[in-house]
């Protein structure tokens, strides 16, 4: 059997089944669709593009593992991961006050309208990928090293949807990247301490369903 081909950046082995790789494409690719999602033709096909390498390279990754779901943290449901559900939709409600309080807004439920199902399923998605996948891969480097990688790739990609907007944005893009990497920590802690990734899940679409589940439509980054 003929040893593996690698190449070697420092002290980090570079090959299509190495941890960073698998981490680091799927990222990139939600980069690259974030960055031109809102883009003009023909530069927003790019987006799709970005997409697709993100999906074939989960894939790949995922058809590779001897255990696919137990790989994103999908793993079974004891009591003891069951009470970190609740610490989730808490820690989802914390973020929810913050971002109240950061834009002026009351907090208190608002109604909720069919977009709440959608909103929910954005942010089940990311925590899936970012601290289910990514952070899985990562986990090899240590705890705090994948929490921090992991949310660092989140927040890229997350202010990426706001570089090419169609107007001027209400809001400092400098404080919402910091927010969304302080809130990422977060989740990432909750993926590490749990064992899974339900408590960020939970935590996410808390979060998403309080703060656009009251939309009637869409809001405009979601898609344009």
């Amino acid at each position: 059997m003929k040893p593996r081909r690698m190449r070697a950046i420092g002290c980090v082995a570079v090959h299509p089944g190495a941890p960073w790789f698998e981490a680091a494409l799927p990222a990139a690719g939600m980069v690259v669709f974030a960055l031109f999602a809102h883009a003009p033709a023909p530069f927003g096909w790019i987006s799709a593009f970005g997409l697709l390498v993100t999906f074939t390279a989960v894939i790949w990754g995922l058809l590779r593992k001897a255990h696919p779901l137990a790989s994103i943290g999908a793993v079974p449901l004891s009591s003891s991961r069951a009470g970190f559900l609740l610490l989730g939709a808490g820690y989802g409600l914390v973020l929810y006050g913050f971002y109240c309080l950061g834009n002026g807004l009351a907090v208190r439920v608002p109604g909720l309208t069919g977009f709440a199902f959608v909103s929910a399923s954005i942010g089940t998605s990311e925590e899936v990928l970012f601290r289910g996948y990514i952070q899985g891969r990562l986990s090899s480097a240590g705890a705090l090293a994948s929490i921090a990688l992991a949310s660092v790739l989140h927040t890229a990609y997350k202010t990426s949807l706001f570089v090419w907007t169609p107007f001027p944005l209400p809001f400092s893009l400098l404080i919402f990247s910091a927010f969304t990497l302080a809130g990422g920590l977060g989740m990432g802690i909750l993926r590490h301490a749990s064992g899974g990734v339900y408590a960020p899940v939970v935590a996410h679409a808390t979060f998403d369903i309080l703060v656009y589940g009251g939309c009637v439509e869409a809001p405009w980054w979601v898609w344009s």
